[in-house]
């Protein structure tokens, strides 16, 4: 990320932040406060966060929705995860697997073009169809 941050420096003079300052992010937080969030008109990471999360538009779903996530995430913490909301809507339906990662799924049949995120997800549209 920092590499594409520093490419888009060069191609974006004006962006709001140096190479130096580039160099010196660690972590998400740091990256966000420096570029994401300024670039898209946000104060900082947690107004971004806070804005951006989808948190603030389950309570209002209306139609069956599965909402799968793995435990092992690497990028997300605990409080990611709409775990109490979720006991209480009755369209939403969390399924949070021990394993899978970020965005992988994968699954003995992975080679076959199967992965667990879409075996899962025709399963949930057999159950609410």
């Amino acid at each position: 990320m920092r590499s594409k941050a520093v490419e888009k420096k060069k191609r974006f003079p004006e962006a709001p932040y140096t190479v130096a300052q580039v160099r010196r992010v660690w972590n998400f937080t740091q990256y966000d406060n420096l570029i994401t969030a300024p670039v898209h008109g946000y104060k900082d990471a947690d107004h971004y966060y806070s804005d951006a999360s989808s948190h603030q538009y389950i309570p209002s779903i209306q139609v069956p929705v599965l909402l799968l996530n793995a435990q092992n995430d690497p990028f997300l913490t605990e409080g990611c995860y709409p775990i109490d909301l979720a006991k209480d809507l009755p369209y939403v339906h969390l399924v949070m697997p021990r394993f899978g990662g970020h965005v992988g799924f994968s699954r003995h049949n992975w080679l076959m073009g199967e992965f667990y995120s879409e075996m899962r997800a025709r399963q949930f549209f057999g159950e609410v169809l």
